[in-house]
C-alpha cells in the first residue's frame, strides 16, 4: 500500500493530515455546509467571490473578469473545454447537440491526465486531441504547435 501521508511521499496531492488540516475538516464536517450556489450557503458564495476578485488583483487582470473556484484540476479542465465549446458554437451545442462540427483541442505532451478525459467527457474525440513536445523545460514548442494547427 502507497502511504500517501508520509513526509517524504510527493506524488499525487500533499498529505492532508497536518494539524490546521484536521481542525478545517473537523470545522467543515460538523458545519455540514453546501456550499454550491448562493441559494445554499451566502457566506460561503461571497467569500469565493472576493477570493476571486482578490486573485484577479494580485494577477493584475482587467475589472471584467470573473470566475469561480473549482474542486479538482479534473473539474477545472472539463469546464474550461466545455466553456471553449460552448463559446466557439454560440452556446448551441448545449441546447442542440453536435450537428457534424469538428473541434480540436491541442496541449502539450505534459499536461495532466484530466485533460485527455474532459475531451473525452465533452464530446470532442480523444482523436481530436493533439499532444505537442516540450523543450528541455516542459514548455510547449510554439514551432510545433503552429505546425500542428496547420497540418490541421
Amino acid at each position: 500500500m502507497t502511504h500517501w501521508q508520509h513526509p517524504r511521499f510527493f506524488g499525487y496531492f500533499p498529505a492532508n493530515n497536518s494539524e490546521p488540516s484536521i481542525l478545517a475538516e473537523m470545522l467543515t464536517a460538523t458545519l455540514g455546509a453546501q456550499c454550491m450556489v448562493w441559494l445554499t450557503s451566502p457566506a460561503a458564495e461571497e467569500l469565493e467571490m472576493r477570493m476571486m476578485e482578490w486573485l484577479r488583483s494580485m494577477l493584475g487582470l482587467p475589472c471584467h473578469f470573473t470566475g469561480v473556484i473549482q474542486d479538482s484540476s479534473s473539474s477545472s479542465t472539463l469546464v474550461a473545454i466545455l466553456s471553449a465549446r460552448e463559446k466557439k458554437t454560440g452556446y448551441r451545442i448545449n441546447n442542440e447537440g453536435f450537428s457534424g462540427e469538428r473541434f480540436r483541442v491541442y496541449t502539450s505532451s505534459q499536461a495532466h491526465s484530466s485533460v485527455d478525459k474532459g475531451v473525452k467527457i465533452a464530446g470532442i474525440g480523444i482523436n481530436n486531441l493533439v499532444k505537442i513536445d516540450t523543450d528541455e523545460n516542459f514548455a510547449m514548442v510554439p514551432s510545433l504547435l503552429e505546425a500542428a494547427i496547420k497540418k490541421g
